[in-house]
Order: structure tokens, then C-alpha cells, then sequence
């Protein structure tokens, strides 16, 4: 009885076991035979090499990514998976949490997906964890990542085991042609089941990574100043108002935890002992990066002038520099401008005559600028003004950028053009609105299913952006009349008038002194004697 409970026992571990082995992928093959059975075909190649992707039910190709010893389902996981996206995106669980967290700003990550491809057909295509497209190549329990493998070896060698599966290349990251193995650089490694361990040489900066004990996965850490908040090339000069001149401390570090704390240490520079001008705190975001703002006081410039220090009054220039997390920024040329009568001619951007004074906006009009144009309140939370340089016509225009939470969506430059001299005190202009998507709003090149967040722009494009609030139709041309400047108001101080005014004081001093020579000669027709003046007879 014993013995056949055994056998029976056996039996059923052997199935379990069977079914088991069945059901792992020990090999994926890039081929232009197509798959032994349709269920093992995971996606479709228009070609051997340099090629463009299909989901496994699209496209007229001939070349496939087969399964050899599995039929799996090709659903992407919804309770597997990763969030990604603005902050807080982290917190959702699953993929229906994800994507209704801040109107759909989230892109959910399937636990068990190989690649992204940018449409379900004729698509370029991206690593399992970019999250810039739409669709989404998965199958069965497999555990992907991307390396990159300039050399000849395998992705078993190069993951110590941790992801035996050789899938397929990549071009570069993402919006890349597909490859076979050993096409290209990137190569997309799998694995059956587990979760997804972070290891150096997967391409993402995370879990024990750093910049020093693995350069290739974490980007160097970077301090600089910025002439904005979203600026990524730093500031290297500027001029500013004691009070009113604001510039930006960034700090870069893609390897720290979001909400870490960091201590910002700002100093001006000395050639003998630096001068200690405060320090502040920031936040690091979810982008790695922890940016504070700093408008330089009467108090921050006193504490420059210590003993042994090289500037002997306020009208030199000053060499601030900051320390964040043991990182030296860049020194920041700084020289302030004391004249507050120059303002008096500056009452747009269009006003400024050069880029450095336009780029600091020293008169603080930039405000006032876009709101006479576009009737936008600038509130430095949604909606951000700036004088901008326009490098091409060598002139300042207004500029305003958007943002939704941390998120930037786009800007609007006014190109300003006027031939009104202002004869009648006022100046009429008209301007174009030129509309720029931001660096990091991203196109998808199919329609996105967030109704009302997403806007094909230029139109027919075939390209989609996010812009909840539709911001890129208030960048309109138009025109406007407003008040001339000061200096254009007065046209008699010219130079004529400066020829009249010498002309004028010759005159009267010439008067004055004629009636002083007059009285001398009064006095010298009498003698004095005795007090008296003797008249001669």
C-alpha cells in the first residue's frame, strides 16, 4: 500500500515537474522561418537586421522573435509591473492605479515586457524599462533588461547568470531599428520569472549604483548654476540688482533616493580665504536633481568684503561659487548694476540692447511683457515669464514656459516686430507666437487613450503631446499699443537740444559778465578819502 502511494506520489511530482519545464523559455531565436507554433511567436521584424517592429498579430514581415520551448500568453501583466512618471507615480500598484494618477501622467511598465515599440506596425522600438511609447512586446514570466555589450559576449557572461536569455539588439535606447544578437550594442536580456534585481550594467542608476562604482549605469554628479530652474547648461555670468536678481543652484545625482536632503554651501571666491555667504537646503526630485533659488541681498553682499579680500567696493565683480554633496559648482562672474534710472527706458524685453541684460532682465519687465501680450499671470507655479535672447535677429523677446506639477510641457516665444517711432507717445507692435514642446515631453506617435490630455500638435502631424490644459493654443499672433518709454517720450533731449543748452549758457554767462564790467568802472570814476568819495571837478 505504502509502495503504490509512492509510485502515485511520484507520478504527480513528475507532472508538476513536466509542466514546469514546459511552460519555461530556455531560448529565444531571431529568425526568418516563422515560429513552430503561432503562440511562441512574440513579435514580428520587417527584416533580419536594421529592422522595424510588429506585434505578433500585425505587420506583413518575415522576420520573428520565437519562443523554442514554450506556449505562453502575450498579454502584458496589469498587477506586475512598475509605475514611472512624475513623483508620487511609484506609489501606484497596478497598472489601473497607474493610469489614473494625476490624469494619466503615469506609464505603467509590465513586469514581464521586452521591449516598447512606438506603434503596432512598422514601429521603432525601445528597452523594456523606457517608457516613451505606448505598445508594449510581452510574453509569459519573462524578466527582461537591456546592457549595453560592445564587446562579443553573451548577456549569461555579462549578468554573472542573472539573465541567460540572448533576445535581440538595439539601435540605441529608444526610437531605435532591431536587430538580431549580435547587431547591435544594446542588447535585451531575459530571464524566467523572479522579479527584476538591479545590477550594475543594466543601464538604470539604481540600487547600490553610483557614479564611482559604476560609471556606466550613473551619470556623473553635476552642481551648477542656472539661468532658470530647467536649465541643464550652466550659468557662467550674469549681472543683477541687489533684491530683485534671482539665479538657480542645481544639483544633479541620479543615484540618490527621491526627497534626499541637500545641503547647498554658498561662497564667494577670494584668493585667500573664501567668504562663507549662507547655506540653504533642497530637495532631491524624482529626475535626481535638487534645484533651490537665490536672490542675492543686501546682507549676502556685505559678508564679500573680509579681510584680505581682492574687491574694494561693491562696483567690482564677484566670483560666487556653491558646494552640494561635496561637489564644487562653476564660478558665477557676478557685477551689479546700481543706476535704478536705466529702468526708466526699459519697460518691455524688447527694450534690452544686449543678450546679458536681457537674460537677467535686471528691470524686472518680463512679466509685464508676456502679460501684455498673451493677458497670462505669470505665477511661477504653472506658468513661468522671461526676457530671451533671440540669437538669430540679435534681439530680446518675451518667452513664457509651462508646467503641470513637475512636469514641463512647452513654451511660447514672441517674436516682436515694430517701425513706430513713437511721435504720438505711443508705440503700436504686433508679434508671432512660435510654440516649442519641451525637451522632456516627448512625442507618441499614436493616440494616446488619456481623452482630453494628449494633443496632436502640429496638426496631422501624427505626433502627440501631453498638454492637459491645452496651453499650445494660447500662442497666438497679435499686436498691441501701449505707452512709449521714458526715453522715447522726450524726443527735445537730443543732440540739438544739447547744442541749444551749451549756446544758451554761453549767453548768460556772456550777460553777467558785462554787467559786472559796467559796476568796475562806476567805482573807478571816485576816489575814497576819509570814507567819503571825492568827486573830480
Amino acid at each position: 500500500m505504502k509502495r503504490g502511494f509512492n509510485l502515485v506520489l511520484g507520478l504527480v511530482l513528475t507532472i508538476i515537474l513536466l509542466s514546469f519545464v514546459n511552460s519555461a523559455v530556455s531560448s529565444v531565436t531571431y529568425t526568418t522561418t516563422a515560429c513552430s507554433s503561432s503562440t511562441k511567436t512574440i513579435m514580428k521584424m520587417s527584416s533580419n537586421t536594421n529592422a522595424h517592429g510588429a506585434i505578433f498579430s500585425e505587420g506583413d514581415y518575415t522576420s520573428f522573435l520565437c519562443a523554442n520551448s514554450a506556449d505562453n500568453d502575450r498579454a502584458c501583466s496589469t498587477t506586475e509591473g512598475t509605475c514611472k512618471g512624475i513623483e508620487g507615480c511609484n506609489d501606484a500598484t497596478n497598472k489601473g492605479d497607474c493610469d489614473i494618477y494625476l490624469g494619466e501622467v503615469c506609464s505603467w511598465i509590465p513586469a514581464n515586457k521586452i521591449i516598447g515599440l512606438s506603434s503596432s506596425t512598422n514601429a521603432h522600438a525601445e528597452g523594456p524599462s523606457q517608457y516613451n511609447y505606448n505598445v508594449d512586446v510581452c510574453y509569459g514570466n519573462l524578466r527582461c533588461v537591456y546592457v549595453n555589450l560592445d564587446e562579443d559576449n553573451t548577456c549569461s557572461q555579462h549578468t554573472s547568470g542573472a539573465y541567460p536569455i540572448d533576445v535581440l539588439s538595439l539601435s540605441t535606447f529608444t526610437n531605435a531599428h532591431i536587430g538580431a544578437f549580435a547587431d547591435y550594442p544594446i542588447k535585451v536580456c531575459c530571464k524566467e520569472g523572479g522579479i527584476i534585481e538591479p545590477f550594475c550594467g543594466d543601464l538604470i542608476c539604481n540600487g547600490d549604483d553610483t557614479y564611482t562604482n559604476c560609471p556606466g549605469d550613473c551619470a556623473e554628479p553635476r552642481a551648477y548654476w542656472g539661468q532658470y530652474d530647467f536649465s541643464t547648461t550652466p550659468l557662467t555670468s550674469t549681472s543683477a540688482r541687489i533684491g530683485s536678481t534671482m539665479v538657480y543652484l542645481i544639483y544633479e545625482n541620479e543615484a540618490l533616493d527621491d526627497g534626499t536632503t541637500i545641503s547647498f554651501e554658498i561662497l564667494e571666491n577670494d584668493p585667500v580665504t573664501d567668504d562663507a555667504i549662507k547655506t540653504v537646503e533642497g530637495i532631491i526630485n524624482s529626475d535626481g536633481k535638487a534645484i533651490i533659488s537665490w536672490v542675492i541681498s543686501q546682507e549676502d553682499l556685505e559678508k564679500c568684503f573680509g579681510l584680505l579680500d581682492q574687491e574694494g567696493s561693491a562696483n567690482n565683480e564677484f566670483q560666487f561659487y556653491f558646494k552640494a554633496n561635496n561637489e564644487r559648482s562653476g564660478d558665477l562672474i557676478t557685477t551689479f548694476v546700481w543706476d535704478i534710472g536705466s529702468c526708466v527706458e526699459i519697460d518691455r524685453c524688447a527694450n534690452y540692447e544686449n543678450q546679458q541684460e536681457c537674460v537677467s532682465d535686471l528691470c524686472g519687465v518680463s512679466d509685464v511683457s508676456v502679460e501684455e501680450n498673451l493677458n497670462e499671470n505669470c505665477d511661477g507655479i504653472e506658468s513661468f515669464c522671461y526676457c530671451e535672447w533671440n540669437e538669430t535677429q540679435n534681439e530680446c523677446g518675451p518667452y513664457v514656459g509651462y508646467k503641470d506639477g513637475d512636469t514641463w510641457i512647452g513654451s511660447c516665444h514672441y517674436d516682436e516686430d515694430s517701425s513706430d517711432d513713437c511721435d504720438d507717445g505711443l508705440l503700436s507692435y504686433n508679434w508671432k507666437g512660435v510654440w516649442a514642446w519641451a525637451v522632456d515631453n516627448i512625442g507618441k506617435t499614436e493616440e494616446p487613450n488619456e481623452i482630453g490630455n494628449y494633443v496632436e500638435y502640429p496638426t496631422e502631424s501624427g505626433i502627440w503631446y501631453y498638454d492637459p490644459d491645452e496651453k499650445y493654443l494660447t500662442c497666438l499672433d497679435g499686436s498691441n499699443t501701449v505707452v512709449c518709454p521714458a526715453q522715447i517720450q522726450l524726443p527735445f533731449f537730443t543732440t540739438y537740444s544739447l547744442v541749444i543748452a551749451i549756446v544758451l549758457i554761453v549767453l548768460i554767462y556772456f550777460l553777467i559778465l558785462k554787467n559786472s564790467k559796467k559796476k568796475g568802472k562806476v567805482i573807478k570814476r571816485g576816489k575814497k578819502v576819509k570814507g567819503k568819495v571825492k568827486k573830480k571837478k
